[in-house]
């Protein structure tokens, strides 16, 4: 009962073991809120009263036990001790599914509020876009039309970043929802984007497997995938490198960081908003995200997490 999840099949050789065991006639086991088990075994004698246990931790009852005694009658601290035993893994199953119930309803609210804020941008600029293509088309002069042809080449643009930003959103669900390994998460989200480039990547970490719930874990992995991402499309380098330890002072950094030609600005151009949610990731974080370039050349993205981490 104590290792195993609970099912009505284990629920069910346990009583029949008992019955057998302790040469019972009937035993019989109903369990509030999974009724529909219908645990019994034996048959009940209706001129025999049946003795009652009521199985109950904390003040919540959970089930009721029942049986109806042979010969030899059984030791009732046996029958004491199997309620109980049978309380503690009810109780244990009930607070494993309630945490279960937790635990998808926190990583659903997670993916809700990911596609809003990923998505909200892109939807908002193409809403803007649209205004001003219906203004420019009740125009017929030559120059609308030039501008009217320029606002679909960004309309395009706009809905091809959305769906890759959609893409790279379910792939990092998928990752957060099957590992929360930290050192695992990374390798894979790396591994998604070898066939983007030629460039050697590597992952390096030293930090805890989990050290981040699953919400701190979606924003360092999108931060960590757009820096990545960045540095294939612009960086014209041969090595990026993603690196999780911890620093001098003791604080969990992670890097990434190339060996390319670096980043120019950091001045986004129209359209495009990488940087500013890399940000807003890390203010959600309540980490410190520095962009700069390196000693050597390249680019470095670093996330610095505060000590309440960990």
């Amino acid at each position: 009962l104590t290792p195993t999840k609970i099912n009505d099949k284990i629920l069910s050789q346990v009583l029949n073991h008992i019955r057998v065991s302790e040469h019972l006639r009937y035993i019989e086991l109903e369990i509030f809120g999974s009724e529909h088990w219908e645990i019994s075994f034996g048959q009940k004698d209706p001129k025999q009263s049946l003795q009652v246990e009521e199985l109950s931790i904390e003040n919540e009852n959970l089930a009721v036990l029942s049986w109806q005694a042979g010969l030899p009658c059984p030791d009732p601290r046996m029958m004491k001790n199997l309620g109980q035993m049978v309380a503690k893994a009810l109780y244990s199953h009930k607070t494993q599914r309630q945490q279960e119930q937790l635990l998808l309803m926190e990583e659903r609210s997670i993916i809700a509020r990911e596609l809003h804020d990923s998505l909200a941008q892109v939807l908002s600029f193409l809403q803007i876009q649209l205004t001003l293509l219906k203004h420019n088309l009740k125009k017929e002069d030559e120059e609308s039309k030039e501008k009217s042809i320029a606002i679909i080449g960004e309309f395009e643009q706009a809905l091809s970043d959305g769906y890759s930003q959609l893409r790279e959103l379910l792939a990092t669900f998928r990752l957060t929802v099957q590992e929360a390994n930290l050192q695992v998460a990374l390798e894979q989200v790396i591994e998604s984007l070898r066939s983007q480039t030629k460039m050697q990547m590597t992952v390096e970490c030293s930090l805890p497997s989990q050290s981040l719930n699953p919400q701190e874990l979606v924003h360092v992995l999108q931060i960590v995938r757009e820096a990545t991402l960045n540095a294939i499309k612009h960086s014209k380098g041969t090595l990026i490198e993603v690196k999780a330890h911890i620093n001098a002072e003791g604080e969990y950094e992670i890097l990434v960081q190339d060996n390319g030609v670096g980043i120019p600005t950091l001045d986004e151009p129209e359209g495009h908003y990488g940087l500013n949610i890399m940000t807003e990731r890390s203010r959600q974080l309540n980490a410190q995200l520095t962009i700069s370039k390196g000693e050597q050349g390249g680019t470095i993205v670093k996330i610095t997490l505060p000590h309440t981490f960990f």
